[in-house]
């Protein structure tokens, strides 16, 4: 029982099956198995396994709501996966699962940005009918947005640090739901906290390549504003707290109470202090582009 309890808190299955962990985590969980053994680690998944199906179990006791075909094949896929981290690396285990899902939904998983859309559609829970619309809200990104996706989404922590958003998937959804948020302002706000986190030296300051970030505040937040505008304004009304061995996002209690507003009118002061941090980080990202280009012709001319 201790060992399958040291799975428990090594990895939440559920999480992983969501995309909302990286490799490095898994890392922690392939040594856990060597540790503890094969045989509690397969006690472990099919523990996980019985506590997915009785999710909704208060809806109904007849069968099981929650693992219908779609998340039977989901929750098979994993559990397949993870049992080759007895002979594969935690980084090969992590993309397989990746990749298979996007076989599965026919999305191509090729390069970097393919495989990073290839986590979002696991991070949005989205069925394959939804694949148009991950596509379209990707697709509408400019290319630093995209860029600073791309990094976010491929990022390992195993030797490169890696934000973990938990309530991610929460996020997403909610904001896939609420017909005033949607999927791609969901993907703006998203792109502008991981500027936030690098600009403001949180990236500097982690000791770990794994670095856990709650959203819980900003799900809740998403689920229920009734402005477009109040909702893409959340990064400059939040900020990021360390509690324990996480940092959490806050929203402001004066920025919550526009969530039942229609409409909104922007402090001009609070307006022109979001727009010099937003021309600072791009600023920022200019100038590393500018410097790896250099470096680039320095290393040629050599």
């Amino acid at each position: 029982v201790r060992k399958v309890l040291m799975f428990h808190r090594t990895l939440n299955l559920a999480q992983f099956l969501q995309g909302e962990i990286v490799p490095g985590q898994l890392a922690d969980l392939q040594a856990t198995i060597f540790e503890a053994g094969c045989e509690p680690f397969r006690l472990y998944l099919l523990c996980c396994a019985c506590i997915l199906c009785g999710l909704r179990g208060t809806e109904s006791q007849q069968g099981s709501l929650f693992m219908g075909q779609s998340n039977g094949e989901v929750l098979m896929a994993g559990i397949d996966v993870l049992q080759r981290l007895r002979t594969a690396s935690a980084r090969s285990v992590y993309w397989a699962y990746i990749a298979g899902r996007a076989r599965t939904a026919s999305l191509p998983c090729a390069t970097l940005e393919e495989l990073a859309v290839a986590r979002l559609l696991c991070l949005t829970r989205s069925p394959d009918r939804e694949v148009a619309m991950l596509q379209t809200g990707w697709s509408g990104l400019d290319r630093d947005a995209r860029e600073a996706l791309i990094q976010h989404l491929t990022a390992d922590g195993v030797d490169s640090l890696a934000f973990v958003f938990i309530f991610l998937s929460d996020y997403l959804a909610n904001a896939i739901r609420n017909p005033v948020v949607g999927f791609r302002c969901a993907l703006d706000v998203l792109v502008e906290l991981i500027e936030s986190l690098r600009g403001d030296g949180y990236a500097i300051q982690q000791e770990s390549f794994v670095m856990p970030i709650s959203l819980k505040d900003l799900a809740e937040f998403t689920d229920v504003v009734s402005s477009t505008s109040v909702f893409m304004a959340t990064p400059e009304n939040s900020s990021f707290l360390q509690v324990g061995g996480r940092l959490e996002l806050v929203i402001s209690a004066k920025h919550k109470n526009y969530m039942p507003r229609k409409a909104w009118n922007d402090d001009p002061a609070q307006q022109l202090t979001a727009l010099v941090r937003k021309i600072d980080r791009r600023v920022g990202r200019l100038t590393q582009r500018g410097d790896g280009v250099a470096e680039a012709y320095r290393v040629d001319k050599r």
